[in-house]
């Protein structure tokens, strides 16, 4: 595939500390073995979130929380995630039937569940703990816009990366990604403002900027051309939605003409991440023709 359009983007961190009000017996509940994958790539294929499905099993348990693991990129939907806290036995097969359902309404056949008995640990309330459960939950997040104008292309998402509740201090990171300048802004200052109303200190950062497609680009015919010229094939030219350099690269430069191209990839940002080795010489092979006639056109213009 050759990539002529990306996503541009941000990341939001939340913070709060909270402060435990007793200790009691508890329990650690995780969920693990969900797909995952990269939250461009893989966010409009129904993937679940482990720590928001965890945590919308959890609202209106009376669950008191004592820590929070899941996700371990920004940028990555969360494969696995483990909450601690205190329940009792009616809560425990209330969360169980509640996982099971989520699940069954999704592609996620792999997934498991585990509960295991803990030490007594400090808790925090349950009104607290339902509040956090709750705004996990409740945030938009997957595809929230189609394009409009490439069929099946998210124009505008939102992945909740990272939760970590640790000695009563929670972070949580989000990642958003768009196409459309307005929408990302838009979506910023929605998740901003629910985490403001609950009192949460937080910070926008890794801004990149979106990369719009050319109508004219003689770099994407010759590129198809050297393709087509090397394999007997139709190259497929795709819009993504993701960030990539050439963002940053047309944002810098104007009216430049750039194009993207890679090795096949797949399973990106999971253990199971694999690099097609025949298609990186294909690449590397596009590459070198490439630049001869770009060499060959400079002569010519000398």
């Amino acid at each position: 595939s050759l990539i002529v359009s990306c996503a541009g983007g941000l990341r939001i961190d939340a913070k709060k500390s909270f402060d435990y009000t007793e200790e009691v017996q508890c329990v650690s509940v995780s969920l693990f073995g969900l797909s995952g994958g990269h939250s461009g790539t893989e966010i409009a294929n129904g993937h679940e979130n482990a720590i928001i499905s965890l945590c919308n099993a959890l609202r209106e348990s009376g669950a008191k929380l004592n820590s929070i693991f899941g996700g371990d990129a920004d940028n990555a939907i969360p494969s696995s995630c483990r909450i601690v806290l205190s329940a009792d036995g009616s809560s425990i097969e209330k969360i169980k039937r509640n996982i099971s359902s989520i699940l069954a309404s999704s592609n996620e056949t792999a997934a498991g569940l585990e509960i295991r008995n803990e030490t007594v640990l400090p808790v925090l309330s349950a009104e607290e703990s339902e509040k956090v459960f709750s705004l996990i939950s409740s945030l938009p997040n997957g595809v929230v816009k189609f394009s409009e104008k490439i069929k099946g292309l998210p124009e505008t998402s939102l992945n909740l990366g990272i939760a970590e509740l640790r000695d009563g201090d929670l972070r949580i990171s989000h990642s958003i990604r768009s196409s459309d300048e307005s929408e990302n802004r838009l979506l910023n200052e929605r998740v901003l403002s629910a985490y403001l109303e609950e009192g949460f200190d937080i910070s926008s950062h890794g801004e990149y900027p979106a990369w719009e497609y050319r109508d004219i680009s003689p770099l994407r015919e010759i590129v198809t051309e050297e393709f087509e010229s090397l394999t007997g094939r139709k190259m497929k030219v795709e819009a993504i939605h993701a960030g990539l350099e050439c963002g940053i690269f047309s944002s810098k430069i104007k009216d430049l003409d750039c194009v993207s191209i890679g090795p096949n990839m797949s399973g990106i940002h999971t253990p199971n991440e694999k690099l097609d080795l025949k298609s990186a010489a294909l690449v590397f092979n596009i590459l070198l023709n490439v630049l001869k006639r770009a060499g060959r056109l400079n002569e010519n213009q000398s």
